[in-house]
């Protein structure tokens, strides 16, 4: 787990697997966002 305190506040506790999941959801939706090479070819 992962905990990390800032003066009175603390955030949640996430584990490795998570983590993970939040990175990999993040990591799709930029890349659903940005636009790749076979759109620029079909143009």
């Amino acid at each position: 787990f992962v905990l990390v305190y800032w003066r009175s506040y603390y955030w949640p506790a996430f584990n490795l697997a998570d983590s993970a999941i939040v990175v990999g959801a993040v990591l799709i939706v930029l890349f659903s966002l940005v636009p790749g090479k076979a759109a620029a070819d079909a143009r």
